[in-house]
C-alpha cells in the first residue's frame, strides 16, 4: 500500500486530485486498504473514485454503480450497517436505471442486499430482495 500511496501522491501533485486517470487508481488502492482492513482509507478512496467517475462517465455508468456497491459492502464489513444498507438499497435500483429491467447484474445485487438484510435480522425484507433476485433470474433465463 505504501508504494501505491506514493505513486498516487505523485500523480496528484502532477495532475491534480480530480484527474480522470485517478478513477482507475483509487479503486485499486482502496482494495489494498480494504484487504488490510483499513476501512477509513478505503472509504475515502472509493468516495474519491465515485466522485470522479460520476463527473466523467456519469452516475449510472456500470463502473460507477459497481464502485458504489463495493463501497456499500465495505461499509457493512466495517460495521457501518445502516449506511451500508441505505446505499445498497439505492444501488439495486441504479442497476435497473443503468441497464434496464430484469438485467442479471441487478439480480446479483439484490442477492447481495438480501444477504446483508438477513445478517442483521431483517428477514422479511431479505426474503423480498431474494424474491426479486429470483424473478429477474427467471426473466433472464426465459430471454436466453
Amino acid at each position: 500500500a505504501i508504494v501505491m500511496e506514493r505513486g498516487l501522491a505523485l500523480h496528484i501533485s502532477l495532475y491534480g486530485e480530480n484527474n480522470s486517470e485517478l478513477m482507475h487508481q483509487y479503486p485499486i488502492l482502496a482494495g489494498i486498504h480494504l484487504a488490510e482492513k483499513n476501512y477509513d482509507r478505503a472509504e475515502e478512496l472509493y468516495l474519491n473514485a465515485i466522485s470522479i467517475m460520476s463527473d466523467s462517465i456519469g452516475n449510472l455508468h456500470p463502473r460507477t454503480v459497481t464502485l458504489r456497491e463495493y463501497l456499500a459492502t465495505m461499509l457493512f464489513d466495517s460495521g457501518k450497517t445502516d449506511e451500508a444498507l441505505e446505499l445498497f438499497s439505492e444501488v439495486v435500483l441504479e442497476w435497473e436505471l443503468a441497464l434496464g429491467p430484469n438485467h442479471i447484474r441487478q439480480s446479483v445485487s439484490y442477492a447481495g442486499y438480501a444477504q446483508m438484510l438477513n445478517a442483521v435480522g431483517r428477514t422479511e425484507e431479505s426474503t423480498e430482495a431474494f424474491r426479486k433476485a429470483r424473478k429477474i433470474n427467471a426473466a433472464w433465463e426465459a430471454a436466453r
